[in-house]
């Protein structure tokens, strides 16, 4: 067993790790890659263009009227190449070249825009010019080519004419280059988005490495061993439901939201261990987790379903219930939880359901969050349960440590995450509940990314298969449970369907 202080630990990385990675920072890796072929793009447009090109000639032997004089002058033509292939890059060479073409530079300059090659088998010389203008290329190479024959002709004694014995002939003048060898765009381009996508992909993987929060659902079960009952959508279009003063309670238009509510409902109406489940506590690690329009939203669809709800409204600071449903203000919850009046004077019936009452927060005096874990919250939560569904809208564990009481006393509990939620801040909830001996029924995330159809479907079954089949406790509670093992609930139990 893990022990608590140790943290939960996530998975191993798998291939669908890496599609998430760059489906969460693709932003991230885009801008990379633009940057990067930016980069090569504006480096090109400064860099100085260089255009190369070749003129070729063959050293010739000249052979005797005989057979074994024709192969005599084959093995001397080729053991002469060897030795001009250096005399090609000389120094006499390049001031002959100096001198024909009225250059100002030094020689020693242009033997680095030239280069020699002899290929393998043959008396051919190539050589390759390299300048800043093609046509300068042109008469650089055709220029060195004519200096080197001269040179050999020194070498060897001749004054020129028929009867020379060793001569360099040449196999017509250099082409003119169409475009330049350096830069390569294509190749500059190619290495700037391959580097701006390395680059990209790396801060994708250090911001992933230390992001710690809650992305997706695969992490919450894979970290801490609990069922994601339901994956909410972000919301961006809603249709308007009137509530009796005219306050308009937001209610999910697309099929993605009512798709998403529908398979939370399923996952926990089959989240079974043998008793019933009549009263939920809906709660988050953190403020602004969307909780009281998720509470909501739920108690809708399941008053939908035809069976009856109550929602309470536990939050007797903010008192977010009524104004969604827009009920009236005056005695609730608090007022119930202190002794000064019953059920029924606070039960109110939303006009557009009639199986669905609300318990506004009221108005108590003194600390009204410390109400929460006493005794007599557990007997009223009874009360309600024996009349309906009772769905609790409580307060975030970190402001009111006394919602883990108040979990313990109900039936169980959904604990609400963003995808922003830190996974120590999910720890820190997952550790409060299961100290206080709280039912964890699961988790539901809210306001993530749409998925499509099939996604959602996946999920539906893999909540559906996970409440049958349960799910074995969270690392973190295990820790606990292993000093006390009767803090512990069941972190699923049944819906009395």
């Amino acid at each position: 067993m893990n022990d608590a202080s140790s943290g939960a630990k996530r998975g191993p990385v798998e291939i669908r790790d890496y599609g998430r990675l760059l489906a969460t920072y693709w932003i991230i890796v885009v801008a990379c890659l633009a940057l990067g072929l930016g980069t090569a793009l504006a480096w090109t447009q400064v860099q100085r263009p260089l255009y190369a090109t070749q003129a070729s000639g063959y050293i010739v032997v000249t052979p005797g009227p005989d057979v074994a004089s024709l192969q005599s002058a084959e093995s001397v033509a080729q053991s002469k190449t060897a030795g001009y292939l250096f005399i090609a890059e000389s120094l006499p060479v390049a001031e002959r070249v100096r001198t024909e073409l009225g250059l100002s530079v030094p020689a020693a300059q242009l033997l680095e825009q030239i280069s020699v090659d002899n290929p393998t088998g043959t008396t051919i010389l190539r050589i390759t010019a390299e300048a800043a203008k093609a046509e300068d290329a042109v008469t650089l190479a055709d220029a060195w080519l004519a200096a080197l024959a001269r040179q050999i002709r020194q070498i060897e004694g001749h004054s020129g004419g028929a009867d020379e014995l060793i001569r360099l002939d040449p196999l017509g003048t250099a082409s003119l280059p169409l475009r330049p060898v350096f830069p390569n765009p294509v190749l500059a381009l190619g290495l700037g988005g391959l580097g701006g996508l390395v680059v990209g992909l790396a801060i994708a993987v250090v911001r992933s490495a230390s992001d710690r929060r809650v992305r997706s659902a695969e992490t919450v079960e894979a970290m801490f061993q609990l069922p994601v009952l339901g994956v909410l959508p972000r919301e961006r279009n809603r249709r308007h439901v009137r509530g009796r003063t005219g306050v308009e309670l937001p209610w999910p238009r697309s099929e993605a939201m009512q798709d998403a509510l529908r398979s939370l409902w399923t996952g926990v109406r089959f989240t079974d261990v043998g008793r019933p489940l009549r009263s939920i506590v809906i709660t988050s690690p953190m403020p602004r987790s969307g909780r009281s329009f998720l509470t909501a939203q739920l108690a809708v669809t399941i008053a939908a379903s035809g069976q009856p709800v109550i929602v309470v409204d536990a939050q007797l600071h903010a008192r977010s219930i009524s104004d969604i449903f827009g009920v009236r203000e005056g005695p609730g919850f608090g007022e119930l939880l202190a002794g000064t009046c019953r059920p029924e004077d606070v039960l109110q019936t939303w006009a557009r359901r009639s199986n669905l009452q609300v318990i506004a927060a009221g108005s108590s005096m003194g600390e009204p969050d410390e109400l929460l874990g006493t005794p007599a919250a557990g007997v009223l939560l009874a009360q309600l349960a024996q009349r309906a569904i009772v769905l609790v809208d409580a307060p975030p564990l970190r402001s009111a440590p006394e919602v883990a009481v108040l979990t313990k006393m109900a039936d169980g509990a959904l604990v609400v995450v963003r995808e922003d939620t830190q996974d120590d801040e999910l720890g820190d909830a997952v550790r409060s509940l299961a100290r206080a001996g709280a039912s964890i029924l699961g988790v539901v995330m809210n306001r993530l990314p749409s998925r499509s159809a099939r996604e959602r479907r996946d999920h539906r079954e893999r909540a559906v298969h996970a409440a049958h089949h349960g799910v074995p406790s969270s690392p973190l509670v295990t820790g606990i449970a292993a000093s006390n093992p009767a803090e512990i609930h069941s972190p699923a139990v049944a819906l009395e369907r």
